[in-house]
């Protein structure tokens, strides 16, 4: 039994031997045997896709670079404009000077606006306001009551007038109201004309200007004040172009403010081409409602950087030219062509016009050569170039002569 089951099992695996070599195996069937080893072959790995097909992956979008900014290049300084040559007017004078146009200026200097500063009563602290005013290179009004001066006060006031200052009249007593319409004519004349006359008496000065006591008066006082004088001061005069400021303590709710309101009005003044008209009393004590001296010196230097184009000077010369400049003309007479004689006359009163008046003659062409201004006495007078136009200070009845020369090297 046992040898029939052996001997199956041999057939099976000759068969089974067969088989293999029948599909395609390298061994021959003539062959010996060999012992059969099953090997574990690895999986066939597919092979990877060429490069064409695989899938890109996504690239970050790439961020934009600052540009460097560019190192700053010197430039190069650009070539200055030669200066046109000037035209020369040749020495003929009506070349030279535009005759036509000549005309008496606004103010005096040709300044655009003016400032006039009063100080009333006479009090103590008068020379040092005068002091401070002359440091600044003005002159100031101080209008004084004779029966409050003592005698031996005088010579203060006659100080005062020879170094430029105005003394005027501000009456006799300053204890009459003149707004009152009964108050008689002895009354007025006493205030007002025989103060004038005390004044002019002990200074040796005749005031021409007079003040009302607390800006109070009728129109009976007003026009004796004007009678006498040739010019009231007042706090309106009837132009849009006219301001009076206060230097007290009682229109202002701080002397602070009150700086900055007399401020405020010259700056107005000046851009209107105005008149600014201030009134005081003391500074530091003195006088009724009085101010500081700071607050004047403070003023001063603000009323300083409009120099070129403000004058400040006395209430009285202010007048004088306002009042006197619509009374005359200017005239010119060619006489040769080097030569002209420029004239300021009119129907002028010679009450009222006794200080110069400033002629401004615009330049027409350059003078390369000198110009003589000479009065008719042969001296020769200041004048002034300035700015194309040419200022000459000449009081009203008087000429002067102009000549251009050639500039002695």
């Amino acid at each position: 039994m046992e040898k029939g089951r052996q001997a199956s099992l041999a057939g099976l695996a000759l068969l089974l031997a067969s088989g293999l070599y029948g599909c395609g195996g390298s061994a021959s069937p003539s062959a010996p045997a060999q012992d059969q080893t099953l090997v574990s072959t690895p999986a066939v790995q597919p092979d990877p896709a060429p490069p064409s097909q695989i899938e890109p992956q996504p690239q970050p979008e790439p961020q934009p670079q600052p540009e460097p900014e560019p190192e700053p290049q010197p430039q190069p300084e650009p070539e200055p404009e030669p200066e046109p040559e000037p035209q020369d007017c040749k020495l003929i004078i009506d070349r030279c000077f535009d005759f036509s146009a000549m005309h008496v200026t606004k103010y005096k200097g040709d300044k655009v606006a003016a400032a006039s500063y009063t100080f009333d009563d006479g009090v103590s602290s008068s020379g040092a306001i005068a002091s401070m005013f002359e440091d600044f290179g003005y002159r100031a009004t101080f209008y004084i009551v004779p029966t409050t001066i003592p005698e031996s006060d005088w010579g203060i006031w006659r100080d005062l007038a020879a170094r430029g200052h105005e003394i005027g009249n501000h009456s006799m007593t300053h204890t009459i109201d003149m707004s009152d319409p009964t108050l008689t004519d002895q009354v007025l004349d006493t205030e007002i004309f025989s103060s004038r006359k005390v004044i002019e008496e002990k200074v040796g000065i005749r005031p021409l200007t007079f003040a009302f006591p607390w800006h109070l008066y009728s129109d009976k006082a007003l026009a004796v004040a004007e009678r006498t004088h040739i010019s009231v001061r007042k706090m309106n005069i009837g132009e849009s172009n006219y301001a009076f400021a206060f230097f007290d303590q009682e229109h202002s709710p701080s002397l602070e403010q009150a700086l900055l309101d007399a401020n405020k009005q010259l700056s107005d003044m000046v851009a209107q081409g105005g008149w600014l008209v201030a009134g005081g009393h003391g500074i530091d004590g003195t006088g009724w409602s009085p101010v500081t001296s700071q607050f004047l010196r403070d003023h001063l230097h603000y009323a300083s950087q409009y120099a070129p184009r403000l004058w400040v000077d006395t209430y009285l010369n202010v007048v004088r030219y306002r009042q006197c400049r619509p009374q005359v003309r200017t005239s010119v007479t060619i006489d040769s062509s080097t030569r002209a004689t420029v004239r300021l006359d009119g129907h002028f009163d010679t009450a009222v016009c006794t200080e110069p008046l400033t002629i401004r003659l615009p330049v027409k062409e350059t003078l390369i050569g000198t110009l003589k201004a000479r009065n008719p006495h042969g001296e020769e007078v200041p004048v002034t170039v300035l700015e194309g136009k040419l200022l000459i200070d000449l009081r009203p009845g008087q000429e002067i002569t102009l000549e251009v020369v050639k500039s002695v090297d």
